[in-house]
């Protein structure tokens, strides 16, 4: 039980600080934004650990918030409710009142923004959980994606920023050749391959590939798992992937058919951000770990263990600007 306390507690906290800084301005407090905040997001939080509590107590099962049938969200949702109730009763007693803007229930004269953040943020909570422990499916994914796909230009690619051109460049193509890439996305290193060799790029994101056509006409771009790309062995003579690896859920099966479909001697570069060997950083990053699952960022994967028993072999790394990003290049000894 105590092992998901912690993860419980802080996912909940960050959920609850955003929720109660949003809502801030519906409620007269008379209290500093910041400290009302973070007190707040606290005692929620606190409340969400009770109801984990409960629940185990109560189903005899420490993973229950995995396993949630019609009773078990009926009752949590049920107590959520009156957890709120309680709260707002015992609040607006003094300790704060209702601006203008809240909306309030006919009758209990209870905010609307207090009852659904304690009804929303518990099964939120529990399902970003349940996320980081199996791994984001990859339906999920696919809807994440939908959405990045308009803002990955602009947005997602200025903070995980590199030189496109150099990364392509260490592919060291030569005219003729086939290049595999591997989470092509919405195709910001086609424009650096040169016109002589012939590009193939896969994603599991239609939405990304669709931006994707739109930078380079004569590349094939499929939809594709790349747990699963259905080419035949020794296909292609080079392979690329930009922070890609780290977002799919089964990075050591992707190695293995990288390895399958590229020829022998043949080269996989990858531009990825991979585990820190410092204990406070790797800490930090598992921290925050839940909202990069969420958001579809993925996590921090150590390098030399996802080789093991996979014919690539480590011939160059590179550090990048950011922490844990490195540029690497292996070598296919199958």
């Amino acid at each position: 039980m105590l092992y998901l306390s912690f993860p419980i507690f802080i996912i909940s906290f960050s959920l609850n600080a955003v929720w109660e800084y949003i809502h801030y301005p519906l409620y007269i407090c008379p209290w500093p934004l910041k400290f009302c905040v973070l007190v707040s997001a606290f005692r929620d939080a606190l409340i969400t650990l009770v109801f984990y509590w409960g629940g185990r107590i109560f189903s005899r099962d420490h993973l229950w918030i995995f396993h949630l049938t019609c009773k078990r969200i009926v009752l949590l949702a049920g107590t959520a409710l009156l957890t709120a109730f309680l709260i707002e009763l015992h609040g607006l007693q003094g300790k704060w009142t209702y601006a203008a803007g809240m909306p309030i229930i006919p009758y209990l004269n209870i905010g609307w923004s207090p009852l659904l953040q304690m009804l929303l943020l518990p099964f939120l909570t529990f399902f970003v959980i349940k996320l980081i422990a199996s791994g984001p499916s990859k339906r999920y994914l696919c809807f994440v994606y939908a959405f990045w796909a308009g803002y990955y230009d602009t947005v997602i690619d200025p903070l995980f920023h590199f030189d496109r051109r150099a990364t392509v460049d260490a592919l060291q193509l030569r005219p003729g050749e086939s290049v595999l890439e591997v989470g092509v996305g919405t195709g910001l290193n086609l424009p650096y391959y040169p016109s002589t060799v012939f590009i193939t790029g896969i994603d599991i994101s239609e939405r990304m590939l669709a931006r994707a056509r739109q930078k380079r006409k004569d590349a094939l771009l499929c939809i594709m798992d790349a747990k699963q790309i259905s080419f035949p062995d020794n296909t292609f003579d080079k392979a690329l992937s930009t922070y890609a690896l780290r977002v799919i859920p089964y990075p050591q099966a992707v190695l293995h058919e990288v390895a399958r479909v590229t020829k022998p001697g043949s080269v996989f570069v990858i531009v990825d951000q991979f585990q820190e060997n410092t204990f406070i950083l790797r800490c930090l990053f598992k921290l925050v770990e839940p909202i990069k699952l969420m958001l579809g960022w993925g996590k921090e994967y150590d390098l030399r263990k996802l080789l093991k028993g996979i014919p690539f072999r480590i011939i160059s790394e590179k550090n990048g600007w950011m922490s844990g990003t490195k540029l690497v290049i292996l070598e296919n000894r199958k």
